[in-house]
């Protein structure tokens, strides 16, 4: 379920395309930034752009994990490309990354500006990861991040409701950085309200946006009426501050 908040209530959306304000969008450049979902946001966006019949393209401006499928291009190739998305509908594509010491997971990083420019061409939906968060569910951007491209349309932050409650320093990515923008101890433990002030800071989710790209936040894993009440909490904090798309996500497993 995909929830909109609007005129101080959570109403049910059709779709993510809906909740982020996407469905007149012809060929959007979405780039999604912060920590807690964003591959399975990236995932099930794209997936509802292929039902409607609309090819989309999904890559990283840093570093995304791999997955053994045929709809994944990890070459400069734009001829591949091209194939897979007649065949699949879609592609997810970038270049194989040197795993670093200790890491067992295969990832990609981000191809050329040149490539990237040739997929544009096709003007197609393009899904971008822009941001690393080492599989952690909170965290602030470091000095280089995130890579947002100058073509982006719209960008999504996303937080994972599951850091509420828990010591920054266990559930951060950048620790030191999310206590400094709060001004509270890596010892302390996340609020709602600590979640709306990182998701409003241009230290925070709002770093790096262009002054036409449209900004939505999404308050992801909503599992349980505990964490839908912090979601709802978050909201209101938000939608008191600034004129902001806020969206609250259940967590539907990606593994297809």
């Amino acid at each position: 379920m995909v929830l909109r908040y609007e005129r101080g209530k959570l109403a049910e959306q059709r779709s993510y395309r809906e909740a982020f304000l996407l469905e007149k969008a012809d060929m959007p450049v979405i780039s999604i930034v912060g920590a807690g979902g964003k591959t399975t946001i990236a995932f099930h966006l794209a997936q509802e752009y292929v039902k409607d019949g609309v090819p989309v393209a999904v890559t990283t401006s840093t570093h995304m994990q791999i997955k053994e499928k045929s709809w994944f291009l990890l070459e400069e190739s734009m001829e591949k490309l091209v194939q897979i998305l007649k065949q699949e509908k879609w592609v997810w594509f970038g270049i194989p990354a040197i795993p670093k010491e200790k890491e067992c997971i295969s990832k990609m990083r981000a191809v050329s500006e040149t490539f990237f420019q040739q997929v544009l061409e096709l003007q197609i939906p393009i899904i971008i990861e822009a941001d690393g968060a080492r599989r952690l569910p909170c965290k602030a951007p470091g000095k280089d991040e995130p890579v947002i491209y100058c073509e982006t349309t719209d960008v999504i932050g996303v937080y994972g409701l599951d850091s509420i409650g828990k010591p920054i320093g266990e559930v951060c990515f950048r620790p030191e950085s999310v206590a400094d923008i709060l001004q509270k101890k890596v010892t302390d433990c996340l609020e709602p309200k600590d979640i709306a002030a990182l998701a409003l800071d241009i230290r925070g989710g709002r770093k790096g946006l262009g002054k036409e790209t449209s900004y939505s936040v999404i308050l992801n894993k909503a599992d349980d009426k505990a964490r839908l009440d912090m979601a709802y909490e978050i909201c209101r904090i938000i939608g008191e501050r600034e004129d902001v798309n806020i969206v609250v996500a259940m967590n539907p497993s990606c593994n297809s």
